[in-house]
């Protein structure tokens, strides 16, 4: 299936949050950190909709999958959107941590990673409103942690466990690894 962000809800958005809420996407995505996002992976020049009906956005090009399309108005039986961890995946998980910690009670979130595939963004989020926090409920306690030997160091990417550590990439309580095998820059806690 690919790597996949889940959420559904019983309402739309408060309608006294919205704007608050709108103002912070719109500032996320234009945040120098924030991966290049369009309307479609198709459509380049098309800048996101960000508006009072919808959130949405796609990566470009290569750099994208399915359309993030967040709607505001309405209840949410069940919605998703596989990004494969894209680049553009940053900038959903960013918008979803926003989501939760402006109304959190509007949607629940569900995804195939966890804290750590879902630190850049959250820390994105935390560009434009410090005080968000990640949304997944298993954040506590992530699968690439050992309880025991504290933060466990393997690519989320690869499962590689041959990784240098990245000081420069460090952001907050969160130490930089980047994977020797694949590329691939991540976070782990460093309680």
């Amino acid at each position: 299936m690919g790597y996949t962000h889940y959420w559904k809800s019983a309402r739309g958005i408060d309608a006294g949050k919205k704007e608050a809420f709108l103002d912070a996407v719109r500032k996320v995505l234009a945040h120098s950190s924030c991966p290049k996002v369009s309307l479609e992976y198709d459509e380049p020049d098309e800048a996101p909709q960000v508006d009072d009906a919808c959130v949405r956005f796609n990566g470009i090009g290569d750099e994208g999958c399915e359309t993030f399309s967040l709607d505001l108005a309405r209840p949410i039986g069940f919605e998703f959107t596989k990004t494969r961890q894209r680049p553009y995946d940053v900038a959903v998980t960013a918008v979803l941590t926003l989501a939760h910690h402006v109304d959190p009670d509007w949607l629940e979130i569900i995804s195939d990673g966890g804290a750590v595939e879902w630190a850049e963004g959250v820390w994105l989020a935390q560009q434009v409103v410090p005080e968000a926090k990640n949304p997944l409920k298993d954040s506590a306690q992530d699968e690439n942690e050992d309880p025991g030997n504290g933060p466990a160091k393997a690519c989320p990417r690869c499962a590689s466990s041959v990784v240098t550590r990245q000081p420069h990439l460090d952001r907050e309580a969160l130490l930089g690894y980047t994977c020797n095998d694949c590329g691939h820059d991540f976070w782990v806690r460093g309680d």
